[in-house]
C-alpha cells in the first residue's frame, strides 16, 4: 500500500494490502483499518478475516470511495492499518490521506418582505471541509436603505465595517446574521413606499450571491395621523364658526338692547318735555290768577326742576341715539363703541336764585322680611327698612354710559330709623337697628314680632 494517497470526492481509488505469515505456525488473521481513530465507513475491504500458512503472503483487495458527504476535514489524516492474530499478536502499518479543501455552502433569508426596525436574519449553512470566510454586505439601488448589521451567531467576526460584515464560519455549523434597514431621509408627508434591496455574500474562492428583498418605508406623518389632524382643524374651525355666530347673535341682542333703550329714553324725554310744559303753564297760570310770593317760588322752583329733567333726560336720549347708530354701522365691538362716543352736554340753563321749598316726609316705607325665625343666631340680620325720600332728585351725568342715563337714582339722602312705643312694642327690646338693618338682640324672639 503507498505511504500517501490523495482523496477526491466521487473518485473510487482501489488498493491492495498485502499480509505476510514470518511465524512458523498457522495464524488466524484479522484485518482493519482506522482514519482517525475511527473505522471509515467509506473504506471497503474484500477479506477482513484469513489464515495464514507459515512464510504465506495474502493479498485484500481495498476499495475507497471518498464522497462529499463524508465529514473529513480537509488536511493530512493518517490511515492505521491494523493485522491482528489469534494470540493476540498485532502488527500496525501506516499510511498518509490528503483531503484537499472543499467548498459548499447554502444561503436563506427571512422574512423576505419587511416592515422598519424588524429584523431580517440571514442563514448562512457552511457544508464544507475547511474553516472558511464570508462577506456579507448590503446593496440596494436606489441607494435610499441604510442597513444596520447586529453581531453574527455560530460565527467570528473578523472585520466589520458600514454596511458590510466579514465573519469565518466552522465547517458543518449554521451561522445567523441579524440586519434591519431604515431610509436615509424619511418623506413627512407620502404614501407607504415599498423599496427593494439585496443582500451579497461570496467567499474568497466564490462570486457574489444575491438574496433579494423588499422593505416598506413609512412618512414621518402617517395617513391616519394626517387625516386625523385635518379633522381636529375642522372641528377647531366649526367651533370657531359656531363661536363667531354666538357673538353676532350677542352683538345683535345688545344692539337691540341699546334701540330699546334709545326708545325708552325718547319715550322719558318726551314725558319729562310734557311735565316741564305743564310746569310752567301752572307757574304762568299762578302768576296770571295773581298767586303770592311764597306760591309763586314754589312753583318756580318745581318748573326749574322739571327744566333741568328734562334737559338731563333729553341730553341721554341724543347720546343713546348716537350710541345706536354708531353700533348698527360700524364694524366695532359695542363697548368700544359706547366708550368712544361723547355724552353730549345739555344746554346750560340759568341759574335762579334759590328758593326754599317745603320738604315733604319719606313714603313708601317697607320692611323685607315678612316672618321671622325664632332660631336665628344673636347679632343676625333679620330684615331691612326702605324709603322713597320724594325730594331726592335724579342724580344721573351727561358723561356715563347710556343705559345709566336711564335708571332713576332714587337713593335717600339718608335715613334713621328707630322702634317706637305703642301698640305692637311688647318685642322691642328683642332687636336693634343698625343703620336700616334690624338685627337680633336677645337669645330668642318672640313670635309676635
Amino acid at each position: 500500500m503507498p505511504n500517501k494517497l490523495e482523496l477526491e470526492p466521487g473518485a473510487e481509488l482501489p488498493l491492495e494490502i498485502s499480509v505476510t505469515n514470518r511465524d512458523v505456525t498457522v495464524k488466524d488473521i484479522g484485518l482493519r483499518l482506522e482514519v482517525d481513530g475511527r473505522q471509515p465507513a467509506w473504506i471497503r475491504l474484500s477479506q477482513t478475516d484469513f489464515k495464514l500458512l507459515p512464510e504465506e503472503t495474502k493479498t485484500v483487495e481495498t476499495l475507497v470511495s471518498f464522497s462529499s458527504d463524508n465529514d473529513l476535514l480537509a488536511g493530512t489524516h493518517t490511515l492505521k492499518i491494523v493485522a491482528a492474530t489469534d494470540k493476540g499478536e498485532v502488527e500496525v502499518a501506516y499510511s498518509q490521506l490528503l483531503v484537499a479543501e472543499r467548498e459548499n455552502f447554502a444561503l436563506d433569508m427571512h422574512p423576505i418582505n419587511l416592515q422598519e426596525k424588524v429584523t431580517c436574519r440571514v442563514t448562512i449553512s457552511d457544508r464544507g471541509n475547511f474553516p472558511n470566510q464570508y462577506t456579507v454586505m448590503g446593496l440596494d439601488d436606489s441607494d435610499a436603505l441604510l442597513f444596520h448589521f447586529e453581531e453574527p451567531q455560530n460565527a467570528i467576526l473578523a472585520d466589520f465595517s458600514e454596511g458590510e460584515q466579514k465573519l469565518k464560519v466552522l465547517p458543518g455549523q449554521e451561522a445567523y446574521v441579524g440586519f434591519s434597514l431604515r431610509p436615509r431621509k424619511r418623506p413627512w408627508f407620502a404614501q407607504n413606499k415599498v423599496l427593494p434591496f439585496k443582500i451579497r455574500i461570496r467567499t474568497d474562492r466564490s462570486d457574489w450571491h444575491s438574496l433579494t428583498g423588499q422593505v416598506e418605508i413609512r412618512p414621518r406623518i402617517s395617513r391616519r395621523v394626517l387625516l386625523f389632524f385635518l379633522l381636529f382643524l375642522l372641528l377647531v374651525g366649526g367651533a370657531g364658526y359656531l363661536a363667531f355666530l354666538q357673538i353676532e347673535q350677542a352683538q345683535a341682542e345688545r344692539l337691540q338692547e341699546l334701540q330699546s333703550i334709545a326708545d325708552k329714553a325718547n319715550e322719558d324725554a318726551a314725558a319729562a318735555q310734557a311735565r316741564a310744559a305743564e310746569a310752567q303753564q301752572r307757574l304762568d297760570d299762578a302768576r296770571a290768577a295773581g298767586a303770592s310770593a311764597e306760591e309763586l317760588a314754589a312753583l318756580q322752583a318745581q318748573a326749574d326742576a322739571a327744566a333741568q329733567a328734562a334737559a338731563l333726560d333729553q341730553a341721554a336720549q341724543s347720546a343713546s341715539s348716537q350710541v345706536a347708530e354708531a353700533a348698527a354701522t360700524a364694524d366695532l365691538p359695542l363697548e368700544a363703541i359706547a366708550a368712544s362716543t361723547p355724552a353730549s352736554t345739555p344746554a346750560p340753563t340759568a341759574t335762579l336764585a334759590p328758593t326754599a321749598v317745603p320738604n315733604s316726609p319719606p313714603t313708601n316705607i317697607t320692611f323685607s322680611a315678612s316672618k321671622l325665625d325664632e332660631n336665628v343666631s344673636i347679632g343676625s340680620v333679620v330684615g331691612s327698612f326702605t324709603a322713597v325720600d320724594p325730594d331726592v332728585a335724579l342724580n344721573a351725568q351727561p358723561a356715563q354710559k347710556p343705559r345709566a342715563l336711564f335708571r332713576l337714582q332714587r337713593q335717600s339722602a339718608g335715613f334713621t330709623y328707630s322702634l317706637v312705643s305703642g301698640t305692637g312694642s311688647t318685642d322691642n327690646g328683642l332687636f336693634v337697628i343698625d343703620g336700616s338693618d334690624l338685627k337680633r338682640r336677645c337669645k330668642k324672639a318672640s313670635p309676635s314680632a
